[in-house]
């Protein structure tokens, strides 16, 4: 078992290697979330029957907590802002699956109901972001 004077140096020392990793790590296992979703959504149960969509999501929020965790242990009050590639690669994957469960509507009626989502995103983001 280690001592928490061992723990906590190496905590300072592999800190940010290991902040770096689990945030690398982070974005790789949304990224096969992403893939699991889109492969469900065209062939039902051919992931989920192997391996149950709750163990990734589990996968998900612990390193999640453990990214989180890291950054509050190496820099509390410091504040982060995502990269803008992630956010416009994550609402486009948004968009794609929205449009993958809108496919049975006619065309016109998907991309109306994109559009009013997107809007209505936009304006939440917005009110959310307001400086008080």
């Amino acid at each position: 078992m280690l001592h928490k004077n061992k723990l906590k140096n190496i905590l300072h020392t592999q800190g940010p290697l290991l902040y770096k990793l689990s945030g690398d790590s982070l974005l790789i296992l949304l990224f096969f979330f992403f893939l699991v979703l889109i492969a469900e959504g065209l062939l039902p149960g051919v992931i989920s029957s192997h391996i149950g969509l709750y163990v990734i999501v589990m996968l998900l929020c612990a390193n999640l907590f453990f990214t989180i965790h890291l950054a509050n242990q190496l820099a509390p009050a410091e504040k982060k802002i995502p990269s803008k590639k992630i956010i416009w690669g994550a609402l486009s994957m948004l968009v794609l699956l929205v449009f993958n469960a809108l496919l049975s509507l006619s065309l016109l009626l998907n991309l109306f109901l994109l559009l009013l989502s997107g809007v209505t995103i936009f304006y939440i983001f917005r009110v959310f972001q307001e400086e008080k």
